[in-house]
């Protein structure tokens, strides 16, 4: 409950920038009367018209002078007509010679995101994802402190880098602890439950952003700033994964932990214990069983007997704990020499062919997502009932998906919400770009738009969900963090997006939603599903699954 909760905090910081960054109409501000002494202007003799972006002064008409207009640039600044605080576009008037500034934090909120997305895994695999999981989130508490309060542009845009690398470190650990929280049997029914829970948090940030709409931005931010004084109940309660504390090697600290969660549930600790390591799926339930009797015999001693029985003993079992420490040492010794995860996830075949078609579907979905906002500009009416209507359409995505994962694995559903929502967003382009500006087509046009948000919206989501699956327990996040880099990728080249929108209205959407149906198909064609499969600990163990699995059919045939 805790990691689904957190959804708020994630929500609020990826989605405050379209909030606080709004463009307000304005105009350059007046001249002075030195000013209209010192360029000889007088409004007797003159039209002084005040653009947004220059002043154009040029004799009257009666005058008969056919002289050019004096053009000034707006040497007062501008005149917004909302207040200066409103917005961050206003506070340090973003526009003009400026324009694209505030665009420019953004991307380089995005950048943090990526540089996260590859810095923070590596963290959690050697830390564990626990303390990344709460340090992360106490220290967005602070940043988004003096970003509220930055006096100028630039400490404000470097406020929000390190946010979005702390961010990314937060989301990245907060999925990869709900995929491996359960069991393989009840894994999608608890993950699909996870996702519908995380999208109502939204629901949250809209009505913050309501409340608040008629303050400045500083409150907004501030705002969201106290959603991650939640830190402190994470400090209390959330707990290390236990599938990383097996596959690290941590019995005790696993131990330790489960004795905590059966005290706090007034529960039987060996039972506990027993259901603690069938769920984490890596024991068999007679060494399930075995460790149990283990623990009960050790019971009965005194403390230093206690812990020397419990070495002894755990030895006896450790080289199932932890596989990987003792049939494959040398290949242990490799990876702690390389860049951790990443390069270790390249080293395998199998690896390397699903991370490939992984990452190309993130790249494609998101690209497909993000295409939703140059369409979105045909939508008019106010700003916050449009943004919730796009939140309602999230969490209808959600429920619509989870009972079809909890049915068929991840693998096909993915696949199909994913060319649905690419082929409704093509001929939603197609209806937009050739269809003319009748009222049937404009119609048709919002059918297809709102179908395309729901399929892409779904396998937006499914994606966090399949994806921690594809890997084991000793590089989950590396590869989440992988996925998640190509996803910010994604995200920095909507602006080209935009400028080919210029030339072609329908073009971005049909090209990003025939990516995504390719990638769709190689999806369906190269990933294995992972309905109700046990999670590998480490790449030593997926390894040889997949040797087993290829030897199958061998001695069926023979």
């Amino acid at each position: 409950m805790l990691a689904n909760i957190s959804g708020i905090i994630i929500y609020t910081n990826n989605l405050t920038y379209i909030f606080i960054a709004l463009l307000p109409n304005f105009q350059c501000s007046n001249l002075t009367d030195s000013q209209l002494v010192a360029y000889n202007i007088s409004y007797g003799d003159n039209e002084v018209e005040y653009s947004q972006c220059h002043i154009s002064i040029k004799p009257k008409k009666y005058q008969n002078v056919s002289a050019e207009p004096m053009i000034l640039e707006c040497l007062n600044g501008y005149n917004y007509t909302t207040p200066v605080d409103k917005s961050i576009v206003s506070q340090w008037d973003l526009v003009c010679q400026r324009a694209g500034l505030a665009e420019l934090s953004q991307t380089i909120y995005i950048l943090g995101q990526l540089i996260g997305s590859l810095f923070m895994p590596i963290q959690m695999e050697y830390f564990g994802r626990r303390p990344i999981h709460i340090i992360c989130n106490i220290l967005i508490l602070p940043l988004n402190i003096l970003c509220a309060y930055s006096p100028f542009f630039w400490l404000f845009t470097i406020t929000r880098f390190f946010n979005g690398v702390l961010i990314q470190g937060y989301l990245i650990s907060t999925c990869t602890v709900i995929t491996e929280m359960f069991p393989a049997s009840k894994r999608n029914l608890m993950t699909g439950l996870s996702s519908l829970i995380f999208s109502f948090t939204i629901l949250i940030f809209e009505l913050t952003v309501y409340l608040v709409r008629y303050k400045s931005w500083h409150v907004l931010v501030i705002c969201c700033a106290c959603f991650s004084s939640y830190g402190i109940i994470e400090i209390i309660f959330f707990q290390e994964s236990l599938r990383w504390l097996f596959a690290k090697g941590k019995v005790k600290k696993a131990k330790d932990m489960i004795q905590y969660a059966a005290k706090l549930n007034n529960a039987d600790y060996e039972q506990t214990w027993q259901i603690a390591l069938e769920q984490t799926d890596i024991l068999s339930e007679t060494e399930c069983t075995e460790l149990v009797e283990i623990h009960k015999k050790n019971n009965k001693h005194s403390m230093s007997e206690e812990r020397m029985s419990e070495n002894k003993e755990t030895t006896k079992l450790q080289p199932k704990i932890d596989v990987f420490e003792k049939e494959n040492q040398e290949n242990r010794k490799s990876l702690k020499s390389r860049w951790f995860g990443i390069i270790a996830i390249m080293q395998y075949s199998y690896t390397r062919s699903i991370s490939f078609i992984i990452v190309l579907n993130w790249l494609a979905i998101t690209m497909t997502y993000h295409s939703f906002f140059i369409l979105s500009e045909t939508l008019s009416g106010d700003l916050y009932l449009n943004f919730l209507f796009l939140c309602l359409i999230e969490i209808i995505s959600c429920i619509i998906y989870w009972p079809t994962i909890v049915r068929f694995g991840h693998k096909k559903p993915l696949a199909t919400a994913s060319s649905f929502g690419s082929l409704c967003l093509i001929i939603a382009a197609i209806l937009k770009g050739f269809g003319g500006e009748s009222k049937e087509i404009n119609i048709f046009f919002m059918v297809f738009f709102m179908l395309a948000m729901l399929g892409t919206g779904s396998a937006f989501g499914g994606l966090f969900l399949y994806t921690p699956e594809l890997y084991p327990t000793e590089v989950r996040s590396v590869g989440l963090g992988l996925c998640s880099a190509s996803a910010r990728l994604g995200n920095m080249m909507a602006p080209f997006a935009r400028t080919l929108a210029t030339y072609s209205a329908w073009a971005p959407s049909v090209l990003f939603g025939s990516a995504c149906i390719i990638s769709s198909i190689l999806l369906s064609w190269g990933l294995p599903e992972t309905f109700k499969k046990r999670l590998p600990q480490t790449m030593y163990e997926l390894k040889q699954i997949q040797e087993s699995q290829k030897l199958r059919p061998q001695e069926q045939k023979a």
